[in-house]
């Protein structure tokens, strides 16, 4: 028997539920596809962070802050555990402190809301801030951060109550001609087809992906256990290595003198593209990382190395009542080497989304409801 839906989704990462959500709220039956019983990817191996700091001045930018509001809309209507909790990037550089004032008096610095907060305002601001050699740090309040795998887990359930998503984990998608997709169990018969095919460039349209430019980004991270109830964590911290790393510092000609000294003291930091971010989540554990590794296959290993270097920074700027880690993880993600996102279209009636790198979380959202609102 052959099924119908007016909109088909494949893929269960977070870009996927964005499209299903977008599809949903418009009114249309929706079919949601995800090969495994639950998705694994990299859509449940990061922070959780929804960081409009991280993004490129101009459209991504304003995509991210889009995506912020839709993220508070979500959080509300679901009940999933959020916190507005802002990002403050600590400096104890002198480098690191003229880049973060530079980018706070710009007028770029006044669009992402950042502000620099002396020592003693950082240190109230972040009680969990390593105080030894803090100099200060640039606070931005346009941060939420959530659970990736309580949504991974309540968001497609709540998608099925509340719009009638028609779920189908487990359950691998082998061809798309429209109208038809097919399963191995089921057909479909679909208007629109979205496709989220996250670090998988194989499965489907191999042939348009190969071509894409698409690189394969490897990260390590890790989890601590929880810490305790009475301890308080406060907004997300990011290192000043975090300069070198997102492009709002680009404009900023002191940031320079940060890499310059990265690469001449701590190459190996370069070498693993290592930034330092610490989030805690609502079950009190704190979320550590990341390294950057890139290729053109998916071939990799994880390096001890690395985990040591980013424990060494995590100890720089957070002393937490307890250092130790419950669990480490690899996540691997697809980005273009001078777009933030693809949008593909093999067919007329077909669209591929891909290519958000480390912006998932961050721009999904607003990016379904653009593919939606232009398509």
């Amino acid at each position: 028997m052959i099924r119908k839906a007016d909109v088909a989704v494949v893929g269960g990462g977070i870009v996927g539920l964005a499209h299903a959500w977008q599809a949903a709220v418009r009114g249309g039956s929706v079919v949601l596809f995800e090969r495994d019983a639950r998705a694994c990817g990299a859509s449940v191996r990061n922070f959780g962070m929804i960081l409009p700091l991280g993004a490129a001045p101009g459209a991504t930018h304003a995509m991210a802050m889009h995506s912020l509001g839709l993220w508070k809309q979500l959080a509300l209507a679901t009940g999933i555990w959020h916190a507005r909790s802002g990002a403050l990037m600590v400096a104890y550089h002198p480098d690191e402190e003229s880049a973060m004032l530079e980018l706070a008096a710009s007028d770029t610095g006044r669009d992402y809301g950042c502000t620099w907060l002396t020592r003693a305002c950082a240190a109230a601001k972040s009680p969990a801030a390593n105080a030894d050699g803090l100099l200060g740090g640039l606070w931005t309040p346009n941060v939420m951060v959530v659970d990736p795998r309580e949504v991974m887990t309540r968001l497609p359930v709540w998608l099925a109550e509340q719009y009638g998503v028609h779920l189908r984990y487990g359950m691998s998608v082998r061809s798309i001609a429209t109208p038809a997709v097919e399963t191995e169990l089921e057909t479909w018969h679909a208007q629109r087809v979205i496709v989220c095919p996250g670090a998988d460039l194989d499965a489907l349209y191999p042939d348009i992906l190969a071509n894409s430019n698409l690189t394969y980004c490897k990260l390590q991270m890790m989890r601590t256990v929880a810490q305790p109830p009475d301890w308080h964590f406060g907004p997300v911290l990011l290192g000043g290595l975090s300069i070198r790393h997102y492009p709002v510092f680009r404009r900023c000609s002191t940031a320079t003198a940060v890499a310059r000294r990265i690469a001449r003291d701590c190459p190996e930091l370069d070498r693993w593209g290592i930034h330092i971010m610490v989030a805690q989540n609502g079950r009190r554990e704190l979320i550590v990382g990341d390294s950057h590794e890139y290729a053109s296959k998916p071939r990799w290993r994880d390096y001890r190395i690395i985990d040591e270097l980013l424990l060494e920074q995590f100890r720089g700027i957070v002393n937490p009542p307890s250092l130790t880690i419950d669990s480490r993880w690899r996540g691997v993600y697809v980005k273009h080497p001078s777009r933030d996102w693809l949008v593909l279209s093999p067919e007329p009636s077909v669209r591929v989304v891909t290519g958000l790198g480390g912006l998932g979380m961050t721009l999904s959202l607003a990016l379904a409801a653009d593919v939606f609102a232009s398509w």
